[in-house]
């Protein structure tokens, strides 16, 4: 199998994060729950409740975060991303805000 190369990262915007796309960004930067809460500034447990609770939505700060994180992420890793994360898709849920 050939690795392919990328040079230029995709334009990925995320309107809301979710619990999943949080999951994915972490999966496509290929790092541990501790690795990823340390990254991102915040507790291993936000990263675990992420992971648990697709649908959860994190707060406004860590909306930023997390936004940040992505397009500091290399080329290959927004790739992955997109790959990974359903960012076309909108959930609706009544945990919005309410997560660390």
């Amino acid at each position: 199998m050939t690795a392919a190369v990328f040079t230029t990262p995709p334009i990925v915007v995320v309107d809301r994060w979710t619990g999943r796309q949080a999951s994915a960004l972490q999966t496509a930067l290929r790092l541990t729950n501790e690795t990823f809460a340390h990254r991102l500034g915040v507790s291993v447990r936000a990263v675990a409740k992420w992971n648990a609770i697709p649908h959860l939505v994190p707060i406004p700060e860590l909306q930023r975060v997390l936004d940040t994180a992505l397009s500091q992420a290399p080329a290959d890793a927004q790739h992955r991303f997109v790959l990974l994360a359903d960012t076309t898709r909108q959930i609706t849920s009544p945990d919005v805000g309410t997560a660390a």
